[in-house]
C-alpha cells in the first residue's frame, strides 16, 4: 500500500490489514517506509474455482483504506510460458543455466501454487542429421521426472540434467493443467 500526502510519500505511518474469510493477515500494523509504502504477506486460500476473497488495508486512525481481492484459479486451465533457459547451446565444458518457466492462469496472470510435471531425457550428443540417410541413434544416458509447485510469481525453476565434461543433448517437457505443455532443450556440444 502506498501512503501519500498530496503527491508526497508519507513515511512512518501505520497500516493495518484485516483478516477475512479466505485471507489471513498479520495481527499488527506495518510502518510505511521512506518511500511511503507498507507491505506484508497475506495468506490466501485455499480458494475454490471462481471464489473471491477480499481484504482491506487501512491507514491507522483514519478511514483511508485500500481494498485487495484474490480470485480462485482453475488449475486445469493453466498454461506455461518460458522465462529463461529453455533453448541452450553451450560447450560441453560449460554449466547449463537453470530453466525457468511461469505458470499462468486462464486470464494470463501468474498463478501461485500450480503443479508442474517435468520430464528430462539426457542423450549422448550426436551431430546434426546428414542431408541424406539416417540420423545417428543417440544413447539415453539419464532420465528424470520431477514435480514442482509454482512460486508467488508463478515461476518454477529446475536445474537441467547434465554430465560434466560430456557432450549431451537434453530434451525436456513440462506440463501443467490439461493442455499446458512446453518443451525445452539444452545442447552441450564438443568444443
Amino acid at each position: 500500500m502506498l501512503v501519500l500526502s498530496g503527491s508526497e510519500p508519507l513515511p512512518g505511518q501505520q497500516v493495518a490489514w484485516q483478516s477475512t474469510a479466505g485471507i489471513s493477515a498479520p495481527t499488527g500494523p506495518v510502518t510505511t517506509t521512506s518511500a511511503g509504502t507498507a507491505s506484508t504477506t497475506l495468506t490466501v486460500g485455499p480458494l475454490g474455482e471462481g471464489q473471491t476473497a477480499s481484504s482491506t488495508a487501512c491507514l491507522s486512525g483514519t478511514t483511508t483504506c485500500a481494498d485487495f481481492s484474490t480470485f480462485g484459479s482453475r488449475p486445469e486451465l493453466a498454461t506455461l510460458t518460458a522465462v529463461s533457459g529453455t533453448s541452450q547451446s553451450i560447450p560441453d565444458t560449460a554449466t547449463p543455466s537453470p530453466v525457468t518457466l511461469r505458470v499462468l492462469d486462464v486470464d494470463g496472470n501468474p498463478m501461485a501454487g500450480g503443479t508442474v510435471s517435468l520430464s528430462q531425457a539426457l542423450y549422448a550428443w550426436s551431430p546434426p542429421c546428414p542431408p541424406r540417410g539416417r540420423c545417428a541413434q543417440a544413447q539415453l544416458l539419464a532420465s528424470q521426472t520431477t514435480e514442482l509447485t509454482s512460486a508467488l510469481d508463478g515461476t518454477v525453476t529446475l536445474t537441467p540434467l547434465t554430465l560434466p565434461g560430456v557432450a549431451t543433448n537434453l530434451q525436456g517437457l513440462a506440463a501443467t493443467g490439461n493442455n499446458g505443455i512446453l518443451k525445452f532443450s539444452v545442447e552441450q556440444h564438443p568444443e
